[in-house]
């Protein structure tokens, strides 16, 4: 009785995700989202490398 409970639990615990059921199949409650990024921080600075001049448009006095 434990096996088959055991057995039944473990089918339940099945969804696209883990297994190769497709997503219509997982039904209409949405799984928890993980909160956070796993990634970590970065060292570099953003925008472009160092000592370039870059380029921007000027503003028209008259747009065409």
């Amino acid at each position: 009785m434990r096996q088959e409970v055991a057995d039944l639990r473990r089918q339940l615990d099945k969804n696209s995700s883990n297994s190769g059921k497709p997503p219509s199949s997982d039904g209409l409650k949405k799984p928890p989202r993980i909160a956070g990024s796993t990634r970590g921080k970065s060292d570099k600075t953003s925008g472009g490398q160092a000592g370039h001049a870059g380029g921007t448009l000027k503003q028209a006095a008259k747009p065409m």
